[in-house]
């Protein structure tokens, strides 16, 4: 009966401790046109989470990634929420516990770091959402038109004088 007891504390302790939780996420491949998402769940209260994301661009690509962190009234939540990677500025909005990154990325490998604390009664969750289009082309500006034109008549009219004279 002893050995029961002293087996039933030692699963309480390893229950009520704190978890790391480490998730590692690929998205493989993103062409211009594609997105990718996921949702990540935890269900324990206090657990640490330290997660990494990947992705590659195959060509260069106006992205948009957005990590936002669900948090419903004290059942799921992530304390201390973080995002983060080389080259990439995130937006963060305190009210939805988001973050977000619009901007052009050239081709390459990109990886993200997410980390925080589970704070809910049940855990939290997280979303995942990234999407790639081909950078729209550089349109020819107006202005430059018009100044093109107005070179055009310039040299209509030294051409009509120079045949005159």
């Amino acid at each position: 009966m002893k050995h029961v007891s002293c087996a039933i504390a030692a699963l309480a302790a390893l229950g009520l401790s704190a978890q790391a939780l480490a998730t590692t996420v690929d998205f493989g491949a993103i062409d211009p046109g594609d997105s990718e998402g996921a949702s990540v769940f935890y269900g324990a209260m206090g657990a640490a989470i330290d997660d990494t994301w990947s992705f590659t661009l195959t060509s260069d690509s106006q992205a948009a990634l957005i990590f936002d962190s669900a948090d419903l009234s004290g059942f799921y939540g992530i304390a201390d929420f973080l995002v983060s990677a080389a080259g990439m500025a995130f937006d963060y909005n305190a009210t939805d516990n988001t973050y977000t990154f619009t901007g052009l990325l050239p081709a390459g490998d990109y990886t993200i770091d997410v980390s925080g604390v589970t704070n809910g009664l049940l855990g939290g969750q997280y979303d995942v959402s990234v999407g790639a289009l081909a950078p729209a082309p550089v349109p020819l500006p107006a202005p430059l038109a018009l100044l093109a034109s107005g070179l055009f008549a310039i040299g209509a009219i030294r051409r009509r004088r120079a045949e005159k004279t």
